[in-house]
C-alpha cells in the first residue's frame, strides 16, 4: 500500500540478489523474519511490515559484526533456500505501488505484478456463534477482517449488523444455507467455516418450535388468580412469563431467598389444566411445600397429600402429590402409572449425579411429564456434567447422548485426565460461555440477589415447619399433657404462678424446652444438609449445647469448613474465629449461640440467618438477626425460623409476637412484629402488600389474639 516506498527499494534489492542467486546471510536471515511475522497481520496493517524489517535488519547487522567478517558473508544460495525465500514471498503477498519503478526485473517477483490482486484468492477463516438472545448467529473473523467478505455480506439478504457484537448476524433458522453460502457462493475470498456446534444448534432450534408466541404467553399468565398476581414482584413475574413461554419446561436457578417456590406454584396456576401435579423435593421440606400450596393457592388441605412412607399408595390419588427423592425409586412404577401432567422438582441439584439411583428413577418421571418445573439455587454451569440430567429431564427429545454434551462441555480436563482416571474423562469444563448462552436462551431463568436487590426488603423472615418422623410424634404426645398443662395455666391468668416463684415449675419449662430442642436436633441437620447441597453460606444459631453439637456433627460430616463461638470460646480467640468466616469463603458455616453470639460480632459475610431454636426474649433473636443485617452487609437478608409444631415452639412464638409489639410501641411509637414473608391476613391501607414469598408459608398471628397468647403476653410484661 501507500508509505511502503521504502521497503520498496530493499525487497526489489533481495529479488535481484535472488536472481543472481547470491545473498547475504545476516540480510537473508532478516527479510525471513520480517516475511514470517507479516504473515500475522492483517492487509490494513502492512506498514507494520516495514518496522519488523527494519528491526530485524537491524539485528542482522549486529549479529554479523559479530562475527568479524561482514565481507565474507555473500555466498552462492543453497538450493533449499531458493524454496525457502520463494515460499515466504508467496505466503504473503502484498499490494504493489512503484515497485515496477525499482532496479530490478519487474517480472521476477509477485511483489510487483500489476495483476497480483487479481490472481491472488485469499483464504479467511469465519466462525458462526450463538448471540443475543440465542435467536441469531453472528459471523466472527479468525484470522483478521476481510474487506471483500464484508462488502458481500452488505449485499446479503437477511444479514444484518449486530452493533452490540459488533458482527453480521443471520437467524439462526438460517444456518446451513449460511455456511453453504460462505463455502460455495463467495468467489472473492476463499472461507474457511466453523459452523455451530450440532449440540446447541439443535438445542437452540428446537427451543423455537415449542415455544409460546408472546400473545400466547401472555393470555396463560391471565389464568393466574389475580391475588398471587399481586404477591408476585416484578422480576418474579418476569420468571413466571419466561417459562410460560418455554411452554412451562423450564429450570428457574433465581439465587436462594428470591422466591423460586411462589414462581413455581403460579406456574401450577398458569398450566391449571395441568393436573395431578407432583412436587418432588427434599424429606426436610416436604411440609414447607404442603403449608405454601394451603396459602398461596388457596387450596384445602383435603386436596393436598404429603407421602410419608413408600406404602403410602392412596396417597397418589390426589390434586397435589408431594413426595421426597428417596421414594422415588421405591414407588417409581406406581407414579408413571398416574400419568402427573405437572412435577415441580426443588432443589433439583439432588438429580445431577447421573450415577445415583434417585437421578436415575425420578429421569423417566420427568421426562413423561407435559410440564417440569426444575428450582435449584445452584445450577452447575462451572461443572457442566452435572447439568446434564436436568437438561435430559427438560428435553428429553433432543439431549440424549453424554459423548456428544461431554466432548463438548467437560473436556477442561484433556485425555491424560480420561486415560488416568477412568470413567471421570468428563469431569473438567470447556466451552463455558456457549454453554451458558444456550442454557438461558432454551432453558433456564436466573438472578442474583445483587440484580434485583432494588425491589427486595432489607430483612425477610421465614418459617419453616420441619417434618416429623413416627419415632418424634410419640415423644411429642409425650409431651403434649405437660405443654397442656402449662396452656391451661396461661389461659386461667396464671403466669406469673407458673414462671415465677416455683423453681419446680420453672424446671418444668425447662426440661420442655430441651426435650423440645433434642427432638429437633435430627430435623434440623436434615435441613442444614438441604443448604449445604445448595452450597450456601449461612448463620445457624441454637440455645441449647446438645443442639449445637449436632449441628458440628452433621457439619463436619459433611466436610464442610465452620466456626464455632457459644460460651465456652474464650474472648481472645472470638475475633480470630470472625475473621476466618468474613474473610475465606471455604468458611461456609458458622454455628452460633444466642446468647454468647447473639451480640457484638460482625458476620455480614452471610445473608441467610437460621434460627434452629426460639428464645423466649424476642430482643435476643432480633440481636442474633442483626449479626448479619448491619452495616456492610451489601445483600437482602433472609431469617429462616425452624419450627416444629407439637413442640413448646407452639407456646413460644405467639408470645414473642405480641412482646415485640409492646417493646417496638414503647421504644418508637411503632408496632413491630416477628413478621413473616406471605402473609394473607395482614391489611395495609393505601396500598397492596407485596413478597417474595421464598418458602413463606406460615399465615401471620390474628389480630384477634386467644386468651393463652393474652396471658403469655401479660407474663412478658411483668417480667
Amino acid at each position: 500500500g501507500e508509505g511502503t516506498s521504502f521497503l520498496g527499494p530493499r525487497l526489489a534489492m533481495a529479488d535481484a540478489r535472488y536472481e543472481r542467486e547470491v545473498v547475504d546471510d545476516a540480510y537473508f536471515a532478516a527479510l525471513d523474519q520480517a516475511v514470517t511475522q507479516a504473515e500475522r497481520i492483517p492487509d490494513a496493517e502492512f506498514a507494520a511490515l516495514e518496522r519488523a524489517l527494519q528491526a530485524a535488519e537491524s539485528q542482522a547487522a549486529k549479529r554479523a559484526k559479530s562475527l568479524h567478517a561482514p565481507q565474507q558473508s555473500a555466498q552462492h544460495i543453497h538450493p533449499e533456500d531458493h524454496s525457502r525465500i520463494r515460499d515466504c514471498y508467496n505466503r504473503n503477498p502484498q499490494p504493489s505501488t512503484s515497485f515496477s519503478q525499482q532496479p530490478g526485473d519487474g517480472n521476477a517477483t509477485v511483489w510487483n505484478r500489476p495483476d497480483h490482486r487479481h490472481n491472488q484468492v485469499r483464504t479467511v477463516s469465519v466462525s458462526l456463534r450463538i448471540i443475543g438472545n440465542g435467536e441469531r448467529l453472528g459471523l466472527f473473523f479468525v484470522n483478521g477482517f476481510s474487506d471483500a467478505l464484508d462488502f458481500v455480506l452488505r449485499q446479503k439478504e437477511g444479514c444484518t449488523w449486530d452493533n452490540e457484537n459488533k458482527v453480521w448476524s443471520f437467524s439462526v433458522s438460517r444456518h446451513d444455507h449460511v455456511v453453504d453460502f460462505l463455502k460455495n457462493g463467495v468467489t472473492q475470498v476463499r472461507c474457511q467455516v466453523e459452523p455451530v456446534h450440532p449440540f446447541p444448534l439443535r438445542l437452540i432450534r428446537h427451543s423455537l418450535q415449542t415455544r409460546r408466541t408472546d400473545e400466547e404467553a401472555c393470555e396463560i399468565f391471565q389464568n393466574i388468580p389475580e391475588h398471587l398476581q399481586r404477591k408476585l414482584m416484578e422480576f418474579q413475574t418476569e420468571g413466571v412469563r419466561y417459562v410460560i413461554k418455554l411452554n412451562g419446561r423450564g429450570l428457574i436457578g433465581d439465587e436462594m431467598g428470591l422466591g423460586k417456590t411462589v414462581q413455581a406454584l403460579a406456574l401450577v396456576e398458569a398450566f391449571k389444566e395441568a393436573r395431578p401435579v407432583l412436587i418432588v423435593t427434599p424429606s426436610s421440606l416436604k411440609i414447607q411445600w404442603a403449608e405454601a400450596i394451603h396459602e398461596w393457592l388457596r387450596v384445602t388441605e383435603d386436596k393436598v397429600s404429603v407421602v410419608n412412607t413408600g406404602k403410602d399408595k392412596a396417597c397418589l390419588d390426589n390434586r397435589f402429590v408431594i413426595i421426597s427423592y428417596d421414594f422415588i425409586p421405591k414407588m417409581q412404577q406406581l407414579l408413571k402409572e398416574k400419568n402427573f401432567q405437572m412435577i415441580i422438582c426443588d432443589e433439583a441439584h439432588y438429580i445431577k449425579n447421573h450415577k445415583a439411583k434417585r437421578s436415575r428413577e425420578s429421569l423417566p418421571l420427568l421426562q413423561q411429564a407435559k410440564h417440569v418445573v426444575l428450582l435449584t439455587g445452584t445450577p452447575a454451569l462451572a461443572r457442566p456434567i452435572e447439568l446434564l440430567q436436568q437438561l435430559k429431564a427438560i428435553h428429553p427429545k433432543v439431549v440424549k447422548s453424554m459423548k456428544e454434551y461431554g466432548d463438548r462441555y467437560c473436556t477442561g480436563g484433556g485425555s491424560w485426565y480420561g486415560q488416568q482416571f477412568p470413567g471421570q474423562q468428563y469431569r473438567g469444563a470447556s466451552n463455558l460461555k456457549e454453554l451458558h448462552q444456550v442454557v438461558t436462551s432454551t432453558t433456564m431463568v436466573r438472578r442474583l440477589k445483587k440484580d434485583v436487590l432494588s425491589q427486595l426488603p432489607p430483612k425477610r423472615r421465614q418459617q419453616i415447619f420441619l417434618p416429623i418422623t413416627g419415632a418424634e410424634q410419640k415423644q411429642l404426645k409425650a409431651m403434649h399433657s405437660k405443654l397442656q398443662e402449662i396452656s391451661e395455666a396461661l389461659s386461667d391468668g396464671n403466669a406469673e404462678s407458673i414462671f415465677s416463684g416455683d423453681v419446680q415449675k420453672k424446671q418444668k419449662i425447662n426440661e420442655l424446652y430441651l426435650k423440645s430442642g433434642e427432638i429437633k436436633s435430627k430435623a434440623i441437620c436434615d435441613y442444614i444438609n438441604v443448604l449445604l447441597e445448595a452450597e450456601q453460606k449461612f448463620l445457624i444459631f441454637g440455645h441449647h449445647k446438645c443442639v449445637l453439637d449436632a449441628i458440628e456433627s452433621q457439619v463436619r460430616e459433611k466436610k464442610a469448613k465452620f466456626i464455632r463461638i457459644d460460651g465456652s470460646t474464650p474472648s481472645n480467640e472470638r475475633s480470630g474465629l470472625v475473621q476466618k468466616f468474613q474473610e475465606n469463603d471455604v468458611y461456609r458455616v458458622a454455628v452460633l449461640s444466642i446468647k454468647a453470639a447473639g451480640v457484638g460480632l460482625t458476620l455480614t459475610a452471610a445473608s441467610l440467618v437460621v434460627m434452629a431454636e426460639l428464645d423466649w426474649t424476642p430482643g435476643n433473636l432480633i440481636q442474633a438477626e442483626d449479626r448479619a443485617h448491619r452495616i456492610g452487609q451489601a445483600s437482602s437478608v433472609n431469617v429462616h425460623y425452624l419450627l416444629m409444631k407439637g413442640s413448646i415452639d407452639d407456646v413460644i412464638w405467639p408470645a414473642l409476637q405480641r412482646k415485640l409489639e409492646n417493646v417496638g410501641t414503647l421504644l418508637d411509637g411503632k408496632q413491630d412484629r416477628l413478621s413473616l414473608e406471605g402473609n394473607t391476613n395482614k391489611k395495609k391501607k393505601g396500598g397492596k402488600g407485596r413478597s417474595s414469598g421464598e418458602r413463606s408459608t406460615q399465615q401471620e398471628i390474628p389480630s384477634q389474639k386467644t386468651q393463652t397468647q393474652k396471658t403469655m403476653d401479660s407474663y412478658f410484661k411483668a417480667s
